[in-house]
C-alpha cells in the first residue's frame, strides 16, 4: 500500500514538473507568429494584400532576415506598411538595413517614424538611411496608391515624441503635442474619402483623435503587446503610454468610424516577452 502510495506521489509530482516545463515553454516562446484580419469594405473593388511591420528594432530573424523575408514572401502583399520603430536607438540598423534591403526591392513600402528612431538624435540620418532603399517616408502627408484598378490612399503622421515643443516637453505622455495634434489634421484634410484609406501612427492610444479622423483603417505598434500576457487573463500587463493593463496593446478595434489594428511588433532583443511572442501582421481589404 505504501508503495502504491509512494508512485502515485512520484507520478503526480513528475506530472507537475513536466506541466510547469510546457508552461515555461509557452510563455517565454519567442517564434514568430502570423496574425490575419479581414476588413471588408465597399471602397475596394477586388481584395487588397498588406503586410505590417513594427517595431523590428534592428531585430534579426535568421541570417539577413530570411526567416521574416520568408514569411512575407509567402504572403506576397500589394504593399508594406512600417508603423514606427523600425530601427533601433541602441543597436546598430543592421537588422533594419538586412531587411529594407530585399523588401523594398519587392514591394512598395511606406514607413513612419517611432519613439525609437528620434531617440537616436539622428533621425535625418535615419529616415535618409531608410529612404534610400526605396522606402516611401510619410511625415504628415498623404499619397495616393493604385493597386489594380483601384486607389489606396495613405497617410502617416511622425511619432509624437519628434514633435514635442520645450514648452511641451514635460507634457504628460498620454497627451498629444499640438504640433503632432496639427500635423494629423493636415494628413485628414488630405484624405478626400472618396478611396479607402489607412492612416500610419506609431502610437495606438490616442483612439479619440483616430476615431474621428476621417480614415478607415489606423494601423500602430508601440504597445508591444502589453510585453507580458496571462492567456484568458490579462492581455498585457504593461504598454508604454497606456500604463498597466493597457487597453490597446494588439488586435483589432472598433473605434466606430473607423478601426484600429495594433501589432504586437517584432522585437525580442529588448525586455522579455511572456505568453507574447513577435508578430508579423497581414491585412485582407476586400470587397463587401
Amino acid at each position: 500500500m505504501k508503495r502504491n502510495v509512494s508512485l502515485k506521489k512520484r507520478v503526480a509530482v513528475g506530472a507537475a514538473a513536466a506541466l510547469f516545463c510546457v508552461l515555461m515553454i509557452a510563455a517565454f516562446w519567442q517564434g514568430l507568429v502570423v496574425r490575419e484580419y479581414t476588413k471588408t469594405t465597399d471602397l475596394v473593388n477586388q481584395k487588397v494584400n498588406i503586410a505590417l511591420i513594427t517595431d523590428l528594432h534592428s531585430t534579426f530573424y535568421g541570417e539577413n532576415q530570411e526567416k521574416l523575408i520568408e514569411k512575407i514572401n509567402d504572403y506576397s502583399p500589394d504593399l508594406i506598411l512600417l508603423a514606427g520603430d523600425i530601427a533601433d536607438d541602441e543597436v546598430p540598423h543592421d537588422g533594419t538595413k538586412a531587411l529594407l534591403s530585399v523588401i523594398a526591392k519587392k514591394y512598395p513600402c511606406y514607413y513612419v517614424t517611432g519613439n525609437h528612431e528620434f531617440w537616436t538624435n539622428e533621425i535625418d540620418s535615419v529616415k535618409e538611411m531608410i529612404s534610400s532603399y526605396g522606402v516611401t517616408i510619410l511625415s504628415g502627408e498623404s499619397v495616393d496608391v493604385k493597386i489594380g484598378s483601384q486607389t489606396i490612399t495613405l497617410g502617416g503622421v511622425d511619432d509624437p515624441v519628434g514633435l514635442y515643443s520645450d514648452s511641451e516637453a514635460y507634457l504628460p505622455k498620454e497627451e498629444a503635442p499640438q504640433r503632432w495634434k496639427d500635423q494629423l489634421q493636415s494628413v485628414c484634410g488630405q484624405n478626400s474619402g472618396e478611396d479607402f484609406s489607412i492612416l500610419l501612427s506609431h502610437r495606438p492610444e490616442q483612439t479619440e483623435l483616430y476615431s474621428k479622423s476621417g480614415f478607415d483603417l489606423v494601423v500602430s505598434g508601440h504597445a508591444h503587446g502589453g510585453q507580458v500576457r496571462v492567456p484568458f487573463i490579462v492581455n498585457g500587463v504593461y504598454a508604454p503610454n497606456q500604463g498597466l493593463f493597457p487597453e490597446y496593446a494588439g488586435g483589432l478595434y472598433d473605434l466606430g468610424e473607423t478601426d484600429l489594428i495594433v501589432s504586437r511588433g517584432l522585437c525580442v532583443d529588448k525586455k522579455p516577452r511572456i505568453f507574447n511572442p513577435p508578430e508579423l501582421v497581414f491585412i485582407n481589404i476586400e470587397p463587401k
